[in-house]
């Protein structure tokens, strides 16, 4: 190892220097690229200047050092390769479709007065809708994102973007929320220690990846309403319901139970005064999961206490509230947030018709969005 790692450590400079290159032919374009690769260009930069340290450092070639110098080469690599496979290919390969979803989702945060600066949306990921935070990028489907009933989860990846920055105004109370039911739990498995391990667990998922998958959620609600709901049970339908309980928290722990994740979106709907759609899709989330034969497991409450999530639905509403963004309640006429609830409208109305009016509705929303004098 200390005689390759040096030869790695200047391959992976010389590796810099040609996505440095490369992102800076892209900063060379028309908005909304250039903004986009300038930003990627300056962390590449200093990704750069990381590496070039390393290269530099005259203990890289000292034995009983390997191991500290490899793993700093790993984490420059995984860096590397972030800005080169999530940010440098979508924006030499943009496409039609990624313009469209691209100006949507700025028109969209327009509209909603978004804090941030619109991510740039690429049509061909192949895990559904996800995001990556710290690029500002978001993969979408390129069949879903066609059409209007999946726009909901857009909203749901804007919301992981709000709470990348924004987690400490709108999870107010939610580290001593959790802290308090881990304590409480504690206290009834003191005597079965490998429930214990287990909860030691579920405070690393709740933080690292549960909390953000929640306020998400609820950003999403807050901001298209009911449709979020809606959208959440046709995407069970078609994926499966996630079942993370206790007994499951060393399987799949991206994303909570899709019931708690449904509980949630019910409950937000009533916080925001939609009560009467909040009980319908309650109803109908039940019926769903009768159909699926699905029941809670002994360690559900464990896992998704109502004293953590009632506060953080209010927290984050909150939070969205003083941040001014304009909820789905005040959409205006016209707006994509509109257009999302007249789709699910229609949808729900006349599921056999629906797909000539999605046809004709996206491509009038088409023209309105590629319209050189658009709005």
């Amino acid at each position: 190892m200390l005689r390759i790692l040096p030869g790695l450590v200047h391959e992976l400079a010389v590796r810099c220097e040609l996505l440095q290159s490369r992102l800076d032919a892209q900063a060379r374009r028309e908005e909304p690229l250039r903004s986009h690769a300038e930003r990627g260009a300056a962390a590449v930069r200093e990704l750069a200047g990381r590496v070039q340290a390393l290269r530099d450092n005259p203990r890289l070639r000292l034995e009983g050092l390997e191991g500290s110098h490899l793993r700093n080469y790993r984490a420059l690599l995984d860096q590397v390769i972030l800005y080169e496979r999530f940010l440098l290919t979508p924006l030499e390969r943009f496409a039609a479709p990624d313009h469209l979803l691209t100006t949507l989702c700025a028109t969209l945060a327009s509209e909603i007065r978004w804090p941030l600066p619109p991510p740039l949306v690429s049509a061909y990921s192949t895990e559904y809708f996800w995001t990556l935070t710290g690029l500002n990028v978001v993969r979408a489907p390129a069949i879903e994102a066609a059409g209007a009933l999946s726009l909901p989860d857009l909203c749901h990846e804007l919301g992981h973007h709000l709470a990348w920055h924004f987690i400490d105004a709108l999870a107010v109370g939610f580290s001593e929320a959790l802290s308090a039911h881990l304590a409480d739990a504690h206290r009834t498995v003191a005597d079965k220690p490998w429930l214990q391990a287990q909860l030691l667990k579920l405070r690393e998922i709740w933080t690292d990846r549960w909390l953000h998958e929640f306020v998400a959620d609820i950003v999403a609600t807050y901001l298209v309403g009911p449709p979020y709901g809606w959208q959440h049970v046709r995407l069970c339908a078609g994926q499966g319901l996630r079942l993370e309980d206790v007994d499951q928290l060393y399987g799949s722990t991206t994303h909570p139970a899709d019931e708690a994740r449904l509980r949630v979106v019910a409950r937000s709907l009533r916080v925001l005064g939609y009560d009467e759609e909040g009980a319908e899709l309650n109803d109908l989330w039940d019926k769903f999961t009768d159909a699926s034969r699905w029941r809670r497991g002994p360690g559900y409450l464990v896992c998704y206490p109502e004293d953590v999530l009632l506060p953080l639905i209010e927290s984050t509403i909150a939070g969205c509230r003083t941040m001014g963004l304009r909820p789905a309640l005040d959409a205006a006429p016209g707006s994509i947030q509109a257009f999302v609830a007249d789709a699910w409208a229609h949808f729900r109305g006349d599921p056999h018709g629906y797909h000539a009016w999605e046809a004709e509705a996206m491509k009038t929303l088409t023209d309105r969005l590629e319209s050189p004098d658009r709005s």
